[in-house]
């Protein structure tokens, strides 16, 4: 008798042990290794489909905002841009006085008034801002404002946000030998995030980001049964298929192209290059710009550190089970 008691215990806790187990081989998976090419060619077809053609771009970007909370802009900045802006990063990473906050293999430039004003100013004009206007009124803005910030106006517009401002202005550079960022999110409040890429990025690290985390009613639950059963019927997102939503979205960009975000998505930079780590090979890094505006009402994060915590536990959850339900996708 003790031994059927003893057998029963082990068939009762057998089933959670390997689930427990069998979760924590998927995340190990998911985060180790390098890209594969096949990822890569699989993320670009996502981010064509979130790219609309010029001559509908701002009603489009805004759909696609709404409904994944991502969109793509092609050709934001000209060859010659991208190289100038390659340079500065390669002069300030060989300056000693550079504000540098070094993150997992990551260097952020941050362009402030006191350091790096010139840059900081060009930068800050491309995202819509000039020395006459520091906070942006949503209700006007000048026709010759860079796509990156019309695209912001637009989104603040239709959040109903009156006044909005830039809150983060930087140069950064990946590294060979990075690690994975945590999940986390901008702000907790409607803003907006872009990337710009200075580089072709390909397996170099890319962004990776979770569609559809930007939406207040989205619980995991919500997100189980609507982005894994069946695609929502959003305007804006018909092209994108089922495999789009329930893979996390790599930001995989042609040099000079930009990624814009609902600063609510949960998204993490993408650790490369471990063979290469200390490599000074620089053209194996990913250099590239990032834009943030915010709310006057709401400014980042808007979380405290346990909220940021959990909002990183609930990026490897929500991750973890799109890597498993993609074990089953059949091309």
């Amino acid at each position: 008798m003790q031994q059927l008691s003893s057998a029963r215990q082990v068939l009762r806790w057998t089933p959670p042990v390997v689930l427990v187990l069998g979760c924590g081989l998927c995340v190990k998976l998911q985060n180790g290794g390098e890209l594969s090419e096949t990822n890569v060619v699989r993320a670009q077809a996502t981010l064509d489909r979130l790219s609309p053609p010029a001559n509908i771009a701002n009603q489009q970007h805004l759909n696609n905002l709404n409904a994944t909370g991502v969109t793509v802009a092609r050709n934001v900045l000209a060859s010659s841009q991208t190289q100038q802006w390659v340079t500065r990063i390669r002069e300030l990473k060989s300056r000693p006085d550079a504000a540098v906050n070094d993150d997992r293999g990551r260097k952020h430039f941050w362009l402030t008034k006191k350091n790096f004003n010139e840059y900081r100013t060009e930068l800050a004009r491309l995202g819509g801002e000039d020395d006459d206007v520091k906070n942006r009124r949503s209700k006007s803005i000048k026709d010759d404002v860079c796509v990156l910030g019309k695209m912001a106006h637009t989104y603040f517009t239709a959040h109903g946000v009156t006044n909005y401002k830039l809150t983060q202005l930087q140069l950064l550079t990946a590294e060979p030998g990075s690690t994975h960022q945590i999940w986390h999110r901008d702000n907790v409040a409607p803003g907006l995030t872009a990337i710009v890429a200075l580089r072709d990025v390909t397996t170099n690290g890319p962004t990776e980001l979770l569609l559809c985390t930007h939406k207040k009613e989205n619980t995991i639950f919500d997100f189980i049964s609507n982005n894994l059963s069946v695609l929502p019927e959003h305007e804006g997102s018909q092209s994108l298929t089922q495999r789009d939503v329930y893979r996390p979205l790599l930001a995989t960009l042609n040099a000079g192209d930009a990624i814009f975000y609902d600063s609510r998505v949960l998204h993490r930079g993408r650790g490369f290059g471990t063979a290469l780590a200390g490599s000074k090979d620089d053209d194996t890094s990913r250099p590239v710009l990032v834009l943030r505006w915010d709310a006057l009402t709401t400014p980042p994060p808007g979380t405290s550190m346990v909220g940021t915590f959990l909002n990183g536990r609930l990026g490897i959850v929500l991750s973890t089970i799109l890597y498993i339900k993609n074990l089953w996708d059949i091309e």
